[in-house]
């Protein structure tokens, strides 16, 4: 009976003691998994890419004074994106296409034997497109003429009057 008295005099004394805290320091997670590379092209062996990993101070977190995590909290490398040989390139060079119909603007004028206009045409450079390092057109893609608007002679309003008799004072 001696020992239930002592177990209940030292349950007595832990139920009046307030609880301490206890001091926790902070520790890592898990690394999180590496991000996928971004690369800035879409062939070439050897061609790299950054790539990042994290993690926190959550495992456990600091509390009641605890110390935070030390070290690093993410990582980064250089790594390979694992991209094919960039195929040897087949230059396509760009044709060009046929010649739209010359233009047909209005005259300036309303009349003049020699009044003109200036006419085009064009072409594109896309039959075919440039394409796999092929050149683009070398060539005129624009034409230009100044043709005649065949016009009727403008028509003289103005009259003179005849010649007056010339002031010999001022010679």
């Amino acid at each position: 009976m001696m020992v239930d008295s002592w177990w209940t005099c030292i349950l007595t004394l832990l139920a009046t003691v307030s609880p301490v805290a206890l001091q926790t320091d902070g520790g890592f997670s898990q690394w999180s998994t590496w991000t996928l590379p971004s690369c800035a092209v879409t062939c070439g062996a050897l061609a790299t890419a950054k790539v990042q990993r994290t993690r926190a101070c959550n495992n456990p977190p600091p509390s009641n004074g605890g110390s935070n995590c030390i070290g690093p909290f993410a990582e980064t490398a250089v790594v390979n994106c694992n991209l094919l040989d960039c195929p040897v390139c087949v230059p396509v060079n760009g044709g060009f296409s046929q010649w739209t119909r010359w233009t047909n603007p209005s005259c300036p004028v309303t009349c003049g034997s020699s009044a003109t206009r200036r006419v085009q045409k064009t072409r594109r450079c896309d039959s075919p497109l440039p394409n796999k390092c092929g050149l683009y057109c070398i060539g005129v893609a624009y034409r230009y003429e100044d043709r005649n608007c065949q016009l009727p002679d403008c028509q003289d309003d103005v009259g003179f009057n005849e010649w007056g008799r010339m002031d010999q004072s001022n010679l």
